[in-house]
C-alpha cells in the first residue's frame, strides 16, 4: 500500500467519523432526553432523566468499526511501504507479518515489547534509524507526562485508545454506542423573596439510563415559598462507547478522541514517508 493509499484510508476514516456524528446528532434531535424535576420536600429538588432512553441507531456502531478499520489499515500499510522501500519485503506473503506496532508495556521482556518494538529494531525487520525513532516516539509505553488538560491531544494516548477499540472490534463485538452527560447546569427562573439556594450537586460524566438522577438542589426559606421556586436543567450530551475509559476532562469527549486518532495517524504516515533513507 502506497503512502497516498494510506492517506486515502485516513480520509475515509474521517468521513465515517463525520457520518457517525451526524447519525448520533439526528437521533438525539429526534428523540431528546426528557428531564423531570421533582420536589422531594423539605427544600430539596431532584432532576431525573424521565422515561425510556431512546436507543442509538445500530449504524453508529458500524460507522465506528469502519473508522477503526481504516486507521489501523493506514498504519499497517505505512509500515509495509517502509519495508518495501528499504528492501525488507521478500514476498507478498510478508505483508501479514508487517503491522504497525502499538506497544503498551515498556518492559523489554514483555510479550508486547518483543512482538512490537523489538521486531522493528532487533529482529529481521530492522528499519532505518529515523523511521524506528518515529515509531518509538508515538508508542503508548513511551508517552511523555502531560497535564490532564492536554491528554486529549496526546498521539501516544490516541494510539492506545485505537489499539483498545480495534481489539474489541476485531473480535466481532460491535461497540455499544450510547450517550453520556457531559455537563449539567441548573438554571433558576424564579426564587421567591426569603428563599435561597444553599447547595447544588450535579452528576455528569455518566452514561444515560431511565430514572437516572442528574442533579440535586437544596433551598432554604419558608416552606410555602420554597414550593414556588422555578428552575430548569440545562444539560449537554456526548457520544459514549462501552468498555473504554471515561473522559478525564471536558475536552476529552469521544469525538475529540476520534479526531486525535485521525490526526495522529495522518502525522505518522507523513513522517514515515518524509524519513525515506
Amino acid at each position: 500500500m502506497s503512502f497516498n493509499a494510506c492517506r486515502e484510508r485516513i480520509h475515509r476514516a474521517d468521513t465515517d467519523a463525520y457520518t457517525l456524528k451526524q447519525t448520533w446528532d439526528r437521533a438525539r434531535e429526534e428523540n431528546p432526553y426528557a428531564i423531570r424535576i421533582q420536589d422531594e420536600g423539605e427544600g430539596t429538588f431532584s432532576a431525573f432523566i424521565s422515561g425510556e432512553v431512546p436507543p442509538i441507531p445500530m449504524s453508529t456502531s458500524i460507522d465506528l468499526g469502519q473508522v477503526l478499520y481504516h486507521l489501523r489499515a493506514a498504519l499497517d500499510g505505512a509500515i509495509f511501504q517502509c519495508g518495501v522501500e528499504e528492501n525488507l519485503i521478500k514476498s507478498a506473503n510478508d505483508e501479514e507479518k508487517w503491522q504497525f506496532p502499538i506497544c503498551i508495556d515498556p518492559d523489554p521482556k514483555s510479550n508486547c515489547f518483543k512482538s512490537a518494538m523489538g521486531q522493528m529494531k532487533n529482529g529481521k525487520k530492522e528499519l532505518s534509524e529515523a523511521r524506528y525513532e518515529i515509531i518509538r516516539a508515538v508508542q503508548p509505553c513511551y508517552a511523555p507526562a502531560l497535564p490532564t488538560a492536554c491528554l486529549h491531544l496526546s498521539y501516544n494516548r490516541a494510539l492506545r485508545l485505537l489499539h483498545d477499540l480495534a481489539r474489541i472490534d476485531r473480535h466481532r463485538r460491535l461497540h455499544v454506542v450510547n450517550s453520556w452527560m457531559r455537563s449539567v447546569s441548573p438554571r433558576f427562573i424564579h426564587i421567591p423573596p426569603g428563599c435561597a439556594i444553599i447547595s447544588q450537586q450535579t452528576f455528569s460524566g455518566v452514561k444515560m439510563g431511565n430514572k437516572h438522577k442528574i442533579a440535586t438542589i437544596t433551598a432554604s426559606g419558608p416552606p410555602e415559598e420554597i414550593k414556588k421556586i422555578q428552575l430548569e436543567i440545562d444539560a449537554t450530551f456526548e457520544i459514549a462507547v462501552d468498555k473504554i475509559e471515561p473522559a478525564i476532562s471536558p475536552d476529552d469527549h469521544f469525538l475529540q478522541r476520534i479526531g486525535t486518532m485521525i490526526f495522529a495517524c495522518r502525522a505518522i504516515v507523513n513522517a514515515l514517508e518524509a524519513a525515506r533513507p
